[in-house]
């Protein structure tokens, strides 16, 4: 068994190989596409705009619950705006767009990911058991 790991430094094939993954990663289409479809939503106003403001209202509500509970008016108040601004968020066709590609690239890591844990010989288990009470 060749080891990639002495005294904490990484081999140097390794970080090669590693290296070379990124690299080709970074330069995959779906990748390049994604990356456009983040800048087009960083440049779009609106969007920037409805981002900040769900940020903010995320924080008031996080800050709210910890004076008063959930059923407060004021906090359900605030978390209808939320409600309603996620919901423009999500309909936005760049952000449906960038979602689409998100997916597309996320799939693609998650396949290369357990395709190199396979390799050195360790599996990526999910396990869900429910609660039992």
């Amino acid at each position: 068994m060749q080891y990639f790991l002495y005294n904490g430094v990484m081999d140097i094939k390794l970080y090669e190989l590693a290296a070379n993954l990124h690299e080709s990663l970074e330069e995959h289409p779906d990748v390049k596409l994604l990356v456009e479809h983040e800048e087009a939503l960083q440049k779009d106003e609106n969007i920037v705009m409805l981002m900040k403001e769900y940020d903010t209202l995320q924080l008031e509500i996080n800050t709210m619950l910890e004076s008063f509970s959930i059923e407060n008016p004021r906090v359900k108040e605030k978390c209808g705006r939320l409600f309603k601004i996620k919901y423009q968020l999500d309909n936005e066709p760049l952000v449906v767009k960038y979602k689409k590609q998100y997916n597309v690239v996320n799939k693609m890591y998650r396949k290369i990911a357990d395709e190199l844990l396979d390799v050195v010989g360790l599996k990526r288990e999910t396990i869900c058991q429910a609660k039992e009470e």
